[in-house]
């Protein structure tokens, strides 16, 4: 057809650049292989993941949103610090919404969403035992912010994601101990089966201890 020039696909492909920039990004600020205070260049982002400057930027963006970076005094893109004052907040606030979530799932969840849950643990599980305490921290996340998505409350999950995020940076090494890390499953795995009985109450009491054993400082307590 005279006139006609196909749209290039490039906004799909840089969304999808974008979304796996974003992901190891992320990874690496919450495993903290980019410890606070540390400098992102655009270029060498951009230089590193072979990508244009045009995803990067949106990554850099996203990740001030999320308050995992924060612009420096010359305009850098640093990774944030998470002080005291405001990790205490940032666990009151995740302690709430995971009430929330409580008292929602066990009327809406099914046996599929909870073999899903279950297999999150098993997951986490076999993280511990080879070792890889990141990862492990990752399916605890993992398994919260699912069950608030199965639970229908996907402004929540999102929430959480965030929220999970910065209470990894405030704890720091203290959430690499082993035997708190099992006991987290022990904890997480109670809820699983409260939320399995349809008790609301049960689900919530859980839930509470979940969120508590893994606030920041928890270890302090």
């Amino acid at each position: 057809m005279r006139g006609f020039r196909p749209q290039r696909a490039e906004p799909a492909t840089e969304l999808s650049t974008a979304a796996r920039v974003h992901a190891e990004l992320r990874r690496r600020i919450i495993h903290g292989e980019l410890p606070a205070g540390t400098a992102l260049s655009e270029n060498g982002l951009a230089a590193e993941f072979e990508v244009s400057r045009t995803p990067v930027r949106e990554v850099l963006r996203e990740l001030i949103t999320e308050g995992l970076l924060e612009v420096g005094a010359r305009r850098q893109n640093i990774v944030t610090d998470c002080p005291r004052e405001r990790a205490r907040e940032i666990a009151l606030m995740l302690g709430a919404l995971g009430e929330l979530v409580a008292h929602e799932a066990p009327q809406v969840l099914g046996a599929g969403d909870s073999d899903e849950l279950h297999l999150i643990l098993i997951r986490a599980e076999r993280e511990i035992a080879a070792g890889r305490s990141h990862d492990a921290l990752d399916s605890f996340d993992h398994f919260l912010i699912r069950l608030a998505e199965l639970a229908g409350l996907p402004i929540v999950a999102d929430t959480m994601r965030r929220l999970c995020a910065h209470v990894r940076l405030a704890e720091g090494a203290s959430a690499l101990d082993r035997d708190r890390q099992q006991g987290q499953v022990a904890l997480l795995r109670e809820l699983a089966e409260a939320i399995d009985s349809g008790d609301r109450e049960a689900a919530r009491t859980r839930m509470r201890s979940v969120t508590s054993a893994s606030g920041p400082h928890a270890g302090d307590q």
